[in-house]
């Protein structure tokens, strides 16, 4: 019977990495790698495969083909990955697709310690007992990998941070000046998966609150509410409620070389109010109902100044807020919080005109296909979202995601109209409803 063709064998795979390397140009002592990538091929083993990754990693260490031999901070943005780090991406996956095979063949309890081992016995059902052996089995493979990737090299200690099934953080500095060749190793492997935190899906951005993503400045519902990011200087102010507060400035460098992406999260019942001034300057406030009603200090605002306020020019710092300008404001509401009138009291103050004003009704509706629900249960399921808001100032573009139910992303581009030279709208609010994905 002909062998399928579609089925791509170890030696395929070798091959494939062996045409990777031959596109490195120039390579040194060539010939030496070529031969080891033939004995390898003769015999294709995990011991022979370990002995071709750490020639190829030798190489590496030994000439700069990245050019970062005298980096001072991890990687930060996506650039062509030399062919050679491609070949041994591609060997190392071979080689832990046969160490899966060695641990299926001995057994991954072979591979675990007593503690392990005791914990796994004392499930009560075998199913239980199975999917433990997948987990510590994916722990033992990541670590495998782990270990091929940092080839010679002195276990860094404290490495805890790096994951091989999914990474979304940027080294430390300290860590990386450290293990500078190490660090680049893992996030060259990591961004090759797509598994690095500039292969961040923006879902993950909005969702995952709480990680410090390079590119991402997030508001921190509990304690601010508002930042102001000027697209000149590229630096963005995170704006406390007490105004006579010294502000914390996030500079676009701190976050990696790519745009910096203004983001806040863990929307109920609060709004979101974002304003592009003259100097295109971008505001964004997270408004909860406490302010706009007008409650006082609670655990969402943490003082009584009005809503809008951070608008307002600060006296401490002039060069936060607006004065004497016009904007254009975009709202993301869902449940009817904000308050124009209140909006225009507070910019009224400082001479700031309205130029126009969209606001944004986000709907989710968490429907099944198929699947018939009633009325009640339909809206229990709406007044139960949750859902983040992402712009970025670079691109126009504004994102609403819910995450309470399945995550449905909404975008929205130019959320900001093309500029009216100095044109005053004084007209009812225009409010248009996000559709349903």
């Amino acid at each position: 019977m002909a062998a399928n063709p579609s089925v791509i064998t170890d030696s395929d795979l070798l091959n494939q990495a062996r045409n990777l390397f031959l596109q490195q140009e120039p390579v040194h002592d060539k010939e030496q790698l070529l031969t080891a990538f033939d004995d390898a091929a003769s015999s294709i083993s995990t011991e022979t495969l370990e002995r071709l990754i750490q020639l190829l990693q030798n190489n590496i260490d030994a000439n700069d083909y990245t050019g970062r031999r005298d980096a001072t901070s991890p990687i930060d943005s996506l650039f062509e990955i030399p062919a050679i780090y491609k070949s041994l991406g591609k060997l190392i996956d071979l080689a832990v697709a046969h160490y899966a095979g060695v641990v299926q063949e001995k057994g991954i309890e072979s591979f675990l310690d007593e503690g392990v081992l005791h914990v796994i016995n004392a499930k009560n059902t075998e199913d239980e007992k199975a999917r433990l052996r997948l987990v510590y089995t994916d722990v033992i493979l990541d670590e495998y990998r782990f270990n091929r990737l940092i080839g010679d090299t002195e276990k860094p200690s404290n490495f805890k941070f790096w994951n091989g099934i999914k990474h979304y953080d940027r080294y430390p500095q300290e860590k990386y000046l450290a293990n500078r060749s190490v660090c680049d190793r893992l996030d060259i492997d990591l961004i090759l998966n797509n598994q690095h935190y500039l292969n961040v899906p923006i879902k993950k951005i909005i969702t995952d609150r709480g990680r410090s993503l390079p590119g991402v400045v997030e508001i921190d519902y509990g304690s601010r509410r508002a930042m102001q990011y000027d697209p000149e200087t590229r630096q963005c102010v995170l704006m406390g409620d007490e105004r006579s507060d010294f502000k914390d400035l996030v500079q676009a460098s701190d976050r990696g070389s790519s745009p910096l992406n203004l983001c806040t999260s863990k929307i109920s019942n609060c709004h979101v109010l974002l304003a592009r001034d003259s100097k295109n300057r971008i505001f964004m406030l997270h408004i909860p109902p406490a302010a706009v009603n007008d409650v006082g200090p609670s655990f969402w605002t943490l003082s009584d100044q009005p809503a809008y306020i951070e608008l307002a020019q600060s006296r401490a710092h002039p060069a936060l807020g607006l004065k004497d300008d016009s904007i254009d404001v975009v709202v993301v509401d869902r449940q009817g919080h904000f308050n124009e009138e209140k909006l225009r009291a507070v910019l009224s103050r400082v001479n700031v005109k309205i130029n126009s004003l969209t606001v944004r009704k986000a709907e989710f509706v968490d429907e099944e296909p198929g699947v018939e629900i009633s009325a009640e249960e339909l809206k229990k399921r709406t007044e139960a979202v949750v859902y983040g808001v992402c712009y970025f100032p670079e691109s126009d573009k504004l994102l609403v995601v819910s995450y309470c139910l399945v995550a449905k992303m909404i975008e929205i581009e130019h959320p900001f109209p093309i500029r009216a030279a100095e044109l005053e709208i004084d007209s009812p609010v225009e409010s248009s409803v996000i559709p349903p994905p």
